[in-house]
């Protein structure tokens, strides 16, 4: 038996079918948050979240049907005197890893993220790059992605289809770009469309949307 095949033997799972439908929900919402919080090694890939935001992995890891158990971890900052608390998943399969690298996934993607064309116009896989690396601020009317150029022009291209009479808005910060909706009319136009009827979504983010463009 090869190594993989001897995981299994041991009692690993995991669905193989997992990211092979691109018209599926989770598929295209787990591959935004793998493409701005993920990392790829060789074979397996792996996220770490505060453990705040640990609902996503519990539903990654059920979406994959996955064996492997989500880890804990604390590190105390000698220099603040906080304490963070983390959570993080891993999974390794081959065919799995090898659908998400012809997505694109890169092992080391900072800046070089993109848009597969599959996605270009997926409400769910925009909704989990808002939810992994964007921000919907909760003191302005503002809603943003930061990364690569080209994710940023994709995310603002999407956003002027959702909502015709928006004009897209990229600046740079640092190194990073930043593309961004700043009219609350137009911000609520997108949340609203990357929020319906949605079985995937980060109850901090989602909270704000409804709070602050909901009336709830």
């Amino acid at each position: 038996r090869n190594m993989e095949q001897v995981k299994f033997y041991k009692g690993y799972t995991i669905n193989e079918l997992a990211f092979s439908d691109i018209n599926e929900e989770a598929c295209a919402y787990f591959y935004g948050w793998l493409l701005t919080d993920g990392c790829l090694s060789k074979k397996s890939v792996s996220i770490e979240l505060a453990s705040r935001d640990e609902e996503l992995l519990i539903g990654l890891q059920s979406y994959l049907q996955s064996s492997n158990t989500i880890r804990k971890r604390s590190r105390l900052d000698k220099r603040t005197g906080n304490t963070y608390h983390q959570s993080s998943f891993a999974f390794s399969h081959t065919p799995i890893v090898d659908r998400l690298k012809a997505f694109g996934l890169e092992p080391r993607k900072s800046l070089m993220e993109r848009c597969p064309e599959v996605f270009i116009n997926n409400r769910h896989f925009w909704r989990g790059v808002i939810e992994g690396d964007g921000c919907i601020s909760k003191t302005s009317s503002r809603l943003e992605i930061c990364g690569s150029k080209e994710l940023a022009e994709a995310f603002v291209s999407y956003c002027s289809r959702v909502c015709p009479d928006y004009t897209p808005k990229i600046k740079m910060s640092g190194k990073m770009h930043v593309g961004y909706v700043c009219t609350k009319s137009q911000v609520k136009v997108v949340l609203d469309e990357i929020y319906m009827n949605c079985n995937y979504k980060l109850s901090r983010k989602y909270q704000i949307y409804l709070e602050k463009y909901c009336g709830n």
